[in-house]
């Protein structure tokens, strides 16, 4: 007998159906959308990751914020006097939340890397410590 293992990431977008309630019917797609792009699987390890490409910006522009079971991805925009000429990329600020909703990832445990213009957070899963059974006393 062949077992299928489905192996899916435990965090989610939290800003999935905000776009929705805004605007139902939208006419016009921004060419914006999606900023910056994002990707969230789950590797060999068993571990989420989450990939940003983040090209222009410096590891000093993004904060990176855990919180209960929230992670947030946030950079203000660069101004024109910060960039010292003008720039078509990397000056849009973002702020990206997920949210663990199965509250199994170690969030706080996360390694955060910023190379080559990639943000790269890797979660793992929370290790829960398996107690003895313990019987109980009825009074």
């Amino acid at each position: 007998m062949t077992r299928t293992l489905i192996r899916h990431p435990g965090l989610i977008l939290d800003d999935l159906f905000a776009d929705f309630f805004k605007d139902p019917f939208p006419v016009i797609k921004r060419s914006t959308e999606g900023y910056p792009v994002t990707d969230i699987y789950v590797n060999d390890d068993g571990d989420n990751v989450i990939e940003m490409a983040l090209a222009g910006f410096s590891k000093e522009d993004i904060k990176v914020e855990v919180k209960d079971n929230t992670v947030t991805i946030r950079c203000n925009a660069k101004t024109k006097e910060d960039a010292g000429k003008q720039r078509r990329i990397a000056t849009r600020a973002f702020c990206k939340t997920f949210i663990d909703y199965y509250n199994k990832l170690d969030l706080m445990g996360a390694n955060v890397t910023f190379e080559n213009g990639l943000l790269s957070l890797t979660i793992p899963l929370l290790i829960l410590k398996v107690k003895e059974p313990k019987l109980l006393e009825i009074k």
